[in-house]
């Protein structure tokens, strides 16, 4: 079942954001556009679950100034928020369009799995991004690979 399947998916993506968390807060510091960038796959997870539960996008910023403390917050309030959107979902649910405009107004009809995927597809390109900001800085970043993930539960 589809529903499942993208439970798992955004259970992992919650729990190598926390890792993740931890390990900036940790860093001895971290230049502001890696806490922005981080902050963006937050808040950008928040505007595309509104946009699937047809909610307004009203005060939204994609690309907020967030703190540690509210980016776990958010990360908390997304693992929550996404996993009662799934949880009852049938795949032909998953299988329907969703009609929305973007950020700058344009109409589009896309399939609701398609959306999911690019959710977490999304957070996985900034995290790598993170990554190299981390590597640069000479820290370790960690490993957020699903395939890692997915053993660890093993």
């Amino acid at each position: 079942m589809l529903s499942s399947y993208f439970i798992n998916l955004f259970e992992y993506d919650s729990t190598v954001n926390f890792q993740l968390l931890n390990l900036l807060r940790e860093l001895p510091s971290t230049d502001v556009k890696t806490r922005s960038i981080f902050s963006h796959i937050l808040s950008a997870k928040v505007v595309w679950i509104k946009r699937l539960q047809k909610q307004s996008l009203s005060g939204i910023e994609i690309w907020p100034d967030l703190t540690w403390d509210e980016c776990e917050v958010l990360i908390q309030e997304n693992r929550k928020t996404y996993r009662s959107y799934l949880e009852g979902k049938s795949d032909d649910d998953l299988k329907s369009l969703l009609q929305y405009q973007n950020s700058k107004g344009k109409e589009f009809s896309t399939p609701i799995r398609d959306i999911l995927m690019h959710v977490i597809i999304h957070g996985g390109y900034h995290r790598g991004q993170i990554a190299r900001a981390v590597r640069q800085s000479g820290n370790e970043p960690i490993n957020t690979d699903y395939i890692t993930y997915v053993r660890s539960l093993e």
